[in-house]
């Protein structure tokens, strides 16, 4: 027995196959018949457009699916294909798929120099490297067209005044997952960490300063900011890297207030992270806040390689992008390396005064146009 996973991103395919360590060897064969032979006849390709119909359904319900898929619509070129493309794709691409589309992208694709098969837990070495040159050795190499990137930026905005929730995520463009400033940013968002307003006694005792005000605003707790009660949901940064490109921000969730002044109350705290991000890039990055950082980044990757699959799915990526495995020590010793200069010299470069991109969902009315809320990359307001 066994159990077959497929997921699909933005810019990678994934397949898992978990086995018992006796059947490694039928597992790499099973991959690779799915993989070179999956059959495309009519009827299969129908029942896989009907799957794919429903998951595309099921995700435009998914609020925080939606606010990031037009993000990157919005950040990058909103062709047919690439980043800008939904991961789920439109009625109309998935209805004009045919048995040679599917043929042509399997030849160009899943090719030589293109795929990465990882083997993780009781697994011996030998005997996997047997089996991968057996069933994948003779891999044509592909040639599959090379899709530019081209950053724009800009705003989409999804009104629903029924909405009681507002949903709003900002990035800015970042470098590619194998440069050496994704370390830098990848502290940058450990800084100011992950808020939800069912965290409170987290966000009291947190050391930014930011979940602290978005906590006790939530719970009526006495603070020295003019916010409203009862605002935020979530407050969530995200460091999305691809081959050549990456969004990097954060994704806010909150509940408006309905009159009066308080009613831009999200704006408020939309400028007041980005505010934050300024003052990190301009004016002090406190060693404190380093220090923690990096010790919550070095979580984060031991995370990553907790579990079979999960350790799998991160050596995969690193061997697609990075062309081999980072070992855990090397990391840990070039995150011990970085100073609060590093980080600021790099956010100085990707996030002071650049062109930024925004996704509002729900209830978006009070919020500030694009022109105005761009000075919130060079400005610290607070």
């Amino acid at each position: 027995g066994g159990h077959l996973h497929v997921e699909t991103g933005r810019e990678i395919t994934q397949l898992t196959l978990k086995v018992s360590k006796e059947n490694v060897t039928k597992a790499v064969s099973l991959l690779a018949d799915v993989v070179r032979n999956a059959r495309l006849s009519d009827e299969d390709i129908k029942t896989a457009k009907d799957i794919v119909q429903s998951q595309r359904h099921e995700g435009e319900e998914r609020t925080d699916e939606v606010v990031f898929d037009n993000l990157h619509r919005c950040a990058f070129d909103s062709t047919g294909a690439g980043l800008g493309a939904p991961i789920n794709g439109s009625e109309d691409g998935i209805n004009a798929i045919d048995r040679k589309t599917l043929e042509d992208f399997r030849t160009t694709n899943f090719a030589a120099g293109r795929i990465a098969l990882v083997a993780t837990g009781a697994v011996n070495a030998t005997e996997f490297e047997k089996a991968a040159s057996a069933s994948f050795g003779d891999l044509a190499k592909g040639s599959a067209p090379v899709i530019d990137t081209r950053y724009v930026g800009g705003d989409y905005r999804l009104w629903n005044l029924r909405y009681k929730t507002t949903h709003i995520a900002w990035g800015f463009e970042t470098c590619g997952a194998a440069c050496e400033d994704s370390l830098p940013l990848a502290l940058a968002t450990q800084v100011f960490g992950n808020f939800h307003r069912s965290q409170h006694e987290m966000g009291q005792h947190a050391m930014h300063r930011v979940l602290k005000v978005f906590s006790s605003q939530d719970h009526s707790t006495p603070t020295t900011t003019h916010f409203p009660e009862k605002g935020i949901e979530v407050a969530n940064t995200f460091l999305n890297q691809y081959s050549d490109t990456g969004l990097c921000g954060m994704y806010l969730v909150g509940r408006p207030a309905a009159t009066a002044g308080d009613a831009a109350n999200m704006q408020e705290i939309w400028q007041y992270t980005m505010s934050e991000w300024c003052r990190i890039t301009q004016k002090l990055l406190h060693q404190q806040e380093l220090e923690q950082a990096k010790v919550n980044l070095k979580s984060q990757l031991l995370f990553n390689m907790d579990g079979g699959s999960n350790s799998a799915a991160d050596i995969g990526k690193q061997v697609l992008y990075n062309g081999r495995r980072v070992p855990i020590a090397e990391l840990f010793n070039r995150i011990d390396d970085i100073t609060t200069t590093n980080v600021q010299e790099v956010l100085q470069h990707y996030f002071f005064a650049r062109r930024p991109v925004y996704s509002f969902m729900g209830y978006t009315y009070p919020l500030a146009n694009y022109e105005w809320s761009t000075m919130w990359t060079y400005k610290y307001w607070y």
